[in-house]
């Protein structure tokens, strides 16, 4: 895939979220009563998750509880167009099962913590995954957070390597969450600005938290990339605020991160800050971006 599809598929996506939030109010006066019908008990609650994707969605899935995680996959013929990019009309089914499960979620008296929907097309290997926090979509819907802060803590994680057709259930805990957040957001911000694309060449971002450590491995589109000032400054910027974000939504108290790691992913360390850096740069961020405005 070609770097400027890869931008204009971010795009898409960004264009998408921003829709989908906006049409929430709506969504949740209307999807109520087209749900209702159904058994969101534990004990058959994947089974009718499959039913209304396939019934209200078209989309041939399999739904598996594991742990406090509830994952919707399935397979789907055509997700990439002929620019290389994830049609928009895959992606808006996508956010329709998101809400759909997000109900299913809501009415089942089972714990659900996490909600992941993944899309692969069988023919290509091309995954799109979307994951959410459903305390999150809770807190939306009692209007106790604003539609903007839950369009930020929404997870796009895309995959065009076909080296892994295995379907895996992990159950995930909170520092998994937070670094597939990190990755998702550090990469749209990297990719948001054509000319940043252009010069760091990323196509791929990912992350993991280990031993409060947030490593996170970027994917050039060339061997070397660009190590100039002006890039390194680029990356610093878009990672103070990514990671000073997610610290404040889900890791004020706790101290899962310590320290930020990013790397190449032939291993080569490009920046290692720490959790203090980090928050200290991000004030100063919104400092001068107060002065400026």
């Amino acid at each position: 895939m070609n770097q400027r599809s890869g931008n204009r598929k971010d795009m898409g996506m960004a264009r998408l979220k921003r829709m989908w939030v906006f049409l929430f109010p709506l969504l949740l006066v209307l999807m109520p009563a087209c749900q209702s019908g159904y058994d969101y008990s534990r004990r058959h609650l994947t089974e009718t998750v499959q039913t209304v994707c396939l019934k209200k969605h078209d989309f041939q899935a399999e739904s598996v509880l594991s742990g406090t995680t509830l994952y919707v996959t399935g397979g789907l013929d055509g997700m990439v167009g002929k620019d290389m990019g994830v049609q928009q009309a895959i992606l808006k089914k996508l956010f329709g099962v998101l809400q759909s499960v997000n109900l299913a979620a809501l009415y089942t008296d089972a714990e659900v913590t996490f909600l992941v929907v993944r899309a692969r097309d069988p023919r290509l290997g091309t995954s799109v995954t979307l994951m959410e926090y459903f305390p999150d979509y809770r807190k939306l819907m009692r209007l106790q957070m604003s539609g903007s802060d839950f369009q930020k803590r929404l997870v796009f994680l895309m995959n065009t390597s076909d080296q892994d057709k295995s379907e895996e259930w992990p159950a995930l805990t909170m520092e998994d969450f937070m670094a597939h957040l990190a990755a998702s957001s550090f990469r749209l911000k990297l990719l948001s600005n054509p000319f940043v694309q252009a010069l760091l060449q990323v196509h791929q971002v990912r992350a993991v938290i280990q031993g409060q450590k947030l490593l996170l491995s970027m994917g050039q589109g060339s061997e070397s990339g660009d190590e100039s000032t002006l890039s390194q400054g680029i990356v610093r910027t878009s990672l103070v605020k990514t990671v000073a974000d997610v610290i404040e939504a889900y890791d004020q108290k706790q101290g899962r991160i310590q320290q930020v790691v990013v790397h190449e992913t032939g291993g080569k360390v490009l920046l290692r800050l720490t959790r203090e850096d980090i928050l200290e740069e991000n004030r100063r961020q919104q400092s001068d971006a107060g002065k400026e405005s």
